[in-house]
């Protein structure tokens, strides 16, 4: 078995021998292959390791950057050339002390496959007194293994050179992670949501704190200043899935900020401690009473973590038809990102479409629901027409459909109007009526601005000049969540591999019968043809679909359905999935109306690792590489049922497929980079 240890360094000439001979040292039942990362050290780190790198070639990989990359880019570049089973981490400024480090930690990971990772206890060692001491928060904690809830509250790792990750699991961190600030906290919250992290209580390595230390040089003051940014920016991260728990953490923050100004306001006189935040230098050696510092603090400390103080004026104001229904599961992570972002935001919604997609809910009962999944929300969402008396500065809304009856609104409140044009919602190509309404509302002295999410919807607006350019925000794709980014724990199964059926699924709502513009009909002839020529393959539909639709009497029980689903189905689901079908057709449900490309249904399956195969009529791709990480078929049964029974026949190149169609679906739909952009549109409104 092949481990993978890496070594990054940047200026550790006096630290990084150490370090090396610690890794060196290991013995164990495994093959070792050391990836050293040095990222330009000026000082003779470079040097060091090249002595080392000549002693062990066949031992040692050095990385070379070309440029200094800084920290986390220098992590990701080497995780990325690691090929083990297991990859450990120690830092050049760190090292392990006991040579069976890596043999103890991969026996754990061995015998707990559901582990992410696991770690050992680290001793601290604080070079400046020549002291060592144990991790105090390590000692008291008391079980075998760490849940992500633990992680927020207390960083009970606290040192990347501690621990041992699953390559499996390291892979399937997004792209995203490593473009934030990224240190190991971060990178460790992410892999415990794919499998809890398993602790060896004893101490096998060293955490060294000096005052060159990327983190351990700062002050205290300083590092709690850090850590209640860096709580704001990764719950926003996680999509505020553990919101509550964060919320905990930047309260028991905030105590221990407040309680550092009172130790450092009595000895102001020996000592003049770096606070960060500039209100509360100004307050303290302008002399003001105690009581007004610590209001400054609390309005400093209420704009980190997003609790911002009632305003009697509303920012953003969004109106909706279907929201907060879960089986709009875009609509949901949009719209909850908002409300998390802009703290005087509220949402309205008529309901008026739910019969269309629930006939069993009641708006009341789905309201009632959301309150339960979401009660940080709860009381800014709420029935229209609870908006009267209100006046925003910012109204939002998708669809045009939407944007007919609540562009009014915006008008009477003179609030600057905002709308996303995604597909679907009203939206006709070379419909006179539906051109009149966009006409109607890009002309409003209240528009701002329109978001388009397809090239087809752009090109459409310029070229009949409904709009100008510039007020076109152009962001492909959309917000959706990442079913496997949340409870990620089972290891995908792959036809061929560790399951022996080969299942091909078909995720749609049905708006018209037999689902003909979603291709359902294609999709039910594709599993005729394919019943034959391939005997382990099963087919799966998830949306209002039965045997009633269409005769399925030959698929037997090889054909399965599902019914519509909430979010919390797919991961499992998607988990099980070797290919997602849609054969979905422009024009067809009524003339002029199309889907974006992919489906949303196409990027969740394609975002959980299942090869998406899917039509594209209106050549609105910009962004996948047909062949490579998706499949662009044309609604043609015999030739869908060729490309698919292909894969069937060569299931390494369907894995293949599955596994760059996953990184390209998570990079072009990463939540954040899609809502980024957005909350910018948003903001330069609110600001003008």
């Amino acid at each position: 078995m092949k481990i993978s240890i890496v070594v990054s360094s940047y200026n550790h000439e006096k630290y990084i021998e150490r370090c090396l001979e610690g890794v060196l040292a290991q013995k164990g039942d495994f093959e070792m292959e050391i990836i050293l990362g040095d990222d330009c050290s000026t000082d003779g780190t470079g040097q060091i390791v090249d002595r080392y790198v000549k002693k062990n070639p066949n031992l040692i990989q050095k990385l070379h950057p070309g440029e200094n990359l800084g920290a986390t880019k220098n992590l990701k570049r080497c995780l990325d050339a690691c090929t083990g089973k297991y990859i450990a981490i120690c830092e050049g400024d760190d090292y392990w002390t006991s040579d069976e480090k890596i043999q103890r930690q991969m026996q754990l990971l061995e015998t707990h496959p559901e582990y992410s990772m696991c770690f050992s206890a680290l001793t601290l060692y604080f070079q400046q007194e020549d002291k060592y001491t144990p991790h105090n928060d390590q000692v008291k904690f008391p079980r075998d293994e760490l849940t992500i809830a633990d992680l927020i509250a207390i960083n009970y790792i606290g040192n990347f050179s501690c621990c041992m990750y699953r390559a499996s699991v390291v892979r399937k961190l997004p792209d995203s992670l490593f473009k934030m600030f990224m240190a190991d906290w971060l990178f460790n919250m992410a892999c415990s949501e794919m499998g809890n992290i398993g602790f060896i209580h004893e101490p096998l390595s060293v955490y060294r704190i000096h005052e060159k230390g990327a983190w351990t040089g700062k002050t205290h003051i300083d590092q709690i200043s850090e850590i209640i940014e860096l709580s704001k920016a990764y719950n926003q991260y996680f999509q505020y899935r553990y919101n509550d728990l964060f919320e905990k953490k930047l309260v028991a923050l905030a105590d221990q900020l407040a309680a550092g100004f009172s130790k450092a306001e009595r000895s102001e006189g020996r000592q003049r401690t770096n606070f960060v935040f500039g209100a509360l230098r100004d307050g303290w050696h302008s002399g003001l009473r105690r009581q007004a510092v610590s209001k400054k603090l609390k309005i400093r400390l209420c704009k980190l973590a997003q609790i911002i103080l009632p305003k009697d004026r509303m920012d953003v104001a969004i109106f909706d038809d279907v929201f907060p229904h879960p089986l709009s599961a875009f609509r949901l992570a949009e719209y909850n990102a908002y409300l998390a972002r802009f703290s005087s935001c509220r949402v309205y919604t008529t309901g008026s479409t739910l019969p269309a997609i629930s006939k069993n809910q009641t708006l009341n009962e789905v309201l009632d629901e959301y309150a339960g999944n979401f009660p940080r929300f709860k009381d800014r969402v709420s029935a229209f027409p609870g908006f009267r008396g209100v006046k925003p500065k910012l109204v939002y809304c998708m669809f045009i459909n939407n944007a007919r009856w609540v562009l009014p609104l915006a008008e009477r409140a003179g609030a600057g109007f905002v709308f996303t044009l995604y597909p679907g919602g009203g939206l006709q190509l070379r419909n006179k009526e539906c051109d009149e309404s966009l006409k109607r509302v890009c002309s409003s002295k209240n528009f701002r601005k329109v978001i388009t999410t397809q090239k087809v919807t752009r090109d459409y607006l310029l070229q009949h000049e409904i709009c100008a350019a510039e007020d076109i925000e152009f962001i492909y794709g959309g917000a959706f969540p990442c079913h496997a980014n949340g409870d990620d724990r089972l290891q995908k199964k792959r036809f061929g591999e560790s399951k022996e059926t080969f299942d091909l699924c078909f995720v749609a709502h049905k708006y018209m019968p037999q689902g003909r513009d979603k291709g359902y009909d294609l999709f039910v002839a594709t599993a005729k043809n394919l019943a034959h020529s391939c005997p382990q393959a099963r087919f799966h539909v998830v949306g209002p679909f039965s045997k009633e639709d269409l005769d399925v009497a030959g698929l037997g029980d090889r054909i399965s359905f599902h019914g519509s689903q909430k979010p919390e189905f797919f991961g499992g689901f998607y988990d099980r999935m070797d290919m997602i079908l849609s054969p979905n057709g422009s024009f067809i449900l009524h003339p002029g109306a199309f889907d974006g490309f992919p489906t949303g249904c196409c990027i969740e399956a394609g975002m959980c690792g299942v090869a998406v195969m899917a039509t594209d009529d209106l050549k609105q791709n910009v962004a996948f590489r047909d062949g490579v990480d998706i499949v662009i078929i044309n609604r043609d049964v015999d030739e869908i049922s060729r490309r698919v029974e292909y894969y069937y026949n060569h299931p390494q190149e369907l894995h293949a497929l599955a596994d760059r169609g996953q990184a390209s679906f998570r990079r072009v739909f990463d939540f954040d980079a899609q809502m980024e952009p957005r909350f910018k549109v948003m903001e330069n409104i609110l600001r003008a």
